[in-house]
Formats: C-alpha cells, sequence, structure tokens
C-alpha cells in the first residue's frame, strides 16, 4: 500500500474517533441541565429524608414526654392514696 494512501486511511480513522467522541461529549448548556436537574432531584430527597428524620425525632420526643407525665401524674395519685 502506497503511504500517500495509509496515511489517508489513518487520517480517516482518526477523524472518525474524533467525531464519534465529540458526539459523545456534552456541550456547556446540555451539562448545566443535567447537573441543575440532578441538583433538584437530590434537593428533593434531602428535603424528604430530613423531614422523616424530624418526624421520627418529634414522635420520640412526644412520647418521652409523655411518659415523664404520666410518671408524674402516678406520682401525684399514689400521694394522694396512702
Amino acid at each position: 500500500m502506497p503511504e500517500w494512501l495509509l496515511s489517508i486511511v489513518i487520517g480517516g480513522v482518526i477523524m472518525g474517533l474524533v467525531g464519534v467522541i465529540y458526539r459523545g461529549v456534552l456541550t456547556k448548556s446540555e451539562h448545566a441541565d443535567v447537573c441543575k436537574t440532578n441538583t433538584q432531584l437530590i434537593q428533593k430527597d434531602i428535603k424528604i429524608t430530613i423531614k422523616e428524620e424530624l418526624k421520627d425525632i418529634k414522635d420520640y420526643f412526644d412520647l418521652k414526654i409523655e411518659n415523664v407525665v404520666l410518671k408524674e401524674i402516678r406520682k401525684i395519685n399514689n400521694h394522694d392514696n396512702p
């Protein structure tokens, strides 16, 4: 194979690879859109997780407070009935 033909074939293969890679690369605006969407999804997940944790904490402290109040009521009732 002549050297010039080999150079054209290799150049064509390299240009084809560059084209494939270029099509796979996101533009700046596409990248921004993907990042914005991912950020919004993560923010929603974090908000949901925080709400669930706060609800669990509230339930825990409500039960804790209720338990303390009931114990105090029992103490008062026991002192009234010797």
